[in-house]
C-alpha cells in the first residue's frame, strides 16, 4: 500500500502552486491515491520515472504511463 499521498513532496508542491477549492483538492487526492495504490508507485516515483523517460527521448506511446492507465482502468472495474 502506498502511503497517504498528501505527505508526498511532489503532491504538496503541485497543490501549493494551484488555487484549488478544498473539495477539488480532496477529490484529486482521492483519485491520485487510488491510482498510486493501483500501480504501486508514489507520485515522486512517477515524476522521477517520467523525467528519465523524457531524458531518454521515449515517444509518448513508449512510456510506462500507457501501461499504468490501462492497469488503473482495470482497478476501477
Amino acid at each position: 500500500m502506498v502511503a497517504d499521498i498528501r505527505t508526498d513532496d511532489k503532491i504538496n508542491v503541485w497543490f501549493s502552486n494551484r488555487e484549488f477549492a478544498e473539495n477539488t483538492r480532496e477529490a484529486y487526492a482521492v483519485y491520485l491515491q487510488l491510482f498510486c495504490e493501483c500501480i504501486g508507485k508514489t507520485p515522486s516515483e512517477l515524476v522521477l520515472e517520467a523525467n528519465i523517460e523524457t531524458r531518454n527521448e521515449l515517444l509518448l506511446n513508449e512510456r510506462k504511463a500507457f501501461e499504468y492507465f490501462a492497469k488503473f482502468n482495470d482497478c476501477l472495474k
